[in-house]
């Protein structure tokens, strides 16, 4: 006698794996972990954005906005940082610009490391921004 692959529950099981697997497998096609996100901070932060969002929302190396990167450290810090922590930024930072800075941290200079840290991280920003 014949039995039906609805019927057999080790045929029911594999079936219900081999759709499962389908969708895993469509799922980690999809993901690409380049797709930017919204900042950090906002509203909206950590939601995908599509790629073809060329707004200045998007968030670029270490949180900093496209239209961020060329402006002096010491604007950037006046538009968003707390004053409190002027003196943690080192004196020769001041006149770099921010892309300029993320090229010293990245080469390991340890007081490019300390400005990037103050300007980067949301506790030493000015509320709202």
């Amino acid at each position: 006698m014949r039995t039906s692959i609805l019927q057999s529950p080790s045929a029911w099981a594999s079936l219900q794996l081999s759709a499962a697997l389908e969708r895993l497998r469509l799922a980690i096609k999809a993901y690409n972990p380049e797709q930017p996100r919204e900042p950090a901070g906002t509203e909206e932060g950590g939601r995908w954005v599509s790629a073809d969002d060329t707004s200045d929302r998007m968030t670029l190396a270490g949180g900093f906005k496209k239209k961020d990167m060329g402006m002096t450290v010491q604007d950037f810090f006046s538009k968003m940082c707390q004053g409190r922590f002027r003196e943690g930024v080192a004196g020769q930072f001041w006149s770099y610009t921010i892309k300029e800075l993320l090229d010293a941290e990245a080469n390991g200079t340890p007081l490019a490391h300390r400005c990037y840290k103050i300007l980067n991280e949301d506790r030493f920003r000015k509320h709202g921004r």
